[in-house]
This record gives C-alpha cells, sequence and structure tokens, in this order.
C-alpha cells in the first residue's frame, strides 16, 4: 500500500486500527512524508528512508507522483522495497527541484538510479 501521511491518518480514523495493525494487514505500507522521505511499516516494523536534499523547491506539485513514478521503476528493475522507496525519493527530490515542465533526466541522474538499484544510494 502506498499513502501519505494524511492519506494514512485518514484510514487510521476511519478503520479504529493502528497504524501498525494496519500495516499487519497487507504486506507493507509505504507512507511518503513530503520533504522528510518516506516511512515503510511492516509487520509492526518502521523504517525511515530519508529525502535527497533540495536546495530551492520551486514546485511541490506533482511531487507524489513523480515519487511513485521512481518508487514502480525501482520494483520493476527487481530493487528491494528499500531502494525502491530511496529511488522514489531521488525522483520526486529531482522533480521540485525544477519548474514544472523543465525536469531532465540527465547521464548523471542516470548513473545514481543506478547505482540506487545496485544497493549503493548514497545521498
Amino acid at each position: 500500500m502506498l499513502v501519505n501521511r494524511a492519506e494514512l491518518a485518514h484510514m487510521v480514523r476511519i478503520s479504529g486500527m493502528s497504524e501498525d495493525e494496519i500495516s499487519r494487514e497487507v504486506t507493507s505500507v509505504i507512507v511518503t512524508e513530503g520533504d522528510r522521505g518516506a516511512t515503510i511499516l511492516s509487520d509492526g516494523r518502521r523504517e525511515h528512508i530519508g529525502a535527497f536534499p533540495v536546495e530551492r523547491p520551486f514546485d511541490t506539485v506533482g511531487a507524489g507522483d513523480a515519487f511513485r513514478a521512481g518508487f514502480h521503476l525501482g520494483l520493476q528493475r527487481g530493487g528491494k522495497l528499500q531502494s525502491s522507496v530511496l529511488l522514489g525519493n531521488y525522483v520526486a527530490s529531482k522533480w521540485v527541484s525544477h519548474r514544472q515542465g523543465e525536469f531532465q533526466v540527465t547521464s548523471s541522474d542516470m548513473d545514481r538510479i543506478a547505482s540506487i538499484l545496485d544497493g549503493g544510494g548514497a545521498r
């Protein structure tokens, strides 16, 4: 399950279940948290994956979609859950660093993406 913090809070409110209880009902819950990155909830455990630093965000509209694109690319390419979340964070950070419509993937970005998927995703 992939949700943002507000969506998870709504699920907790309407279900009467805790976040940990919800995470036990599904394989895992990925909670996006904006400039703080994302948290993986699984079997009652939490693992925070920090965001990549953004010097000057231009526009956050579409950041969640950018995260999802990176996350799903990671899973599709055989990445583990943690590296896929890290890739989602990276793509979202690149997205908010540019004005809408000016986002371009450079060869440096492709090198970073490959590094993340290979497990060497240092910031």
